[in-house]
């Protein structure tokens, strides 16, 4: 992955419903393993009960997912870039 870390991650509002399952306390462990996940890529998910691991599996796959579109469409645009000054330059 590249060194500049992604500065967010997304959340989907259909997953409330499995959220809203779970005690505050779950709830609270379940977003802290999330944000571990999303900052530093780490599993905390056998820190969790069976339910909020769950949730855990099936938010930490999107965020994954969208990291690694996030990072294509980077360097889809970097390339874009390079080609681009590639044609300026020769123009000169």
């Amino acid at each position: 992955m590249p060194s500049k870390k992604k500065p967010s991650f997304l959340l989907y509002v259909n997953d409330n419903v499995l959220v809203d399952e779970l005690s505050d306390e779950d709830a609270g462990k379940l977003f802290k393993a999330v944000f571990a996940f999303a900052d530093h890529g780490e599993d905390r998910s056998e820190e969790l009960d069976p339910l909020p691991r769950m949730v855990y599996k099936r938010m930490t796959r999107y965020i994954a997912e969208n990291t690694l579109a996030y990072y294509e469409k980077c360097e889809k645009i970097r390339q874009m870039a390079m080609e681009r000054e590639q044609r300026r330059r020769e123009s000169l």
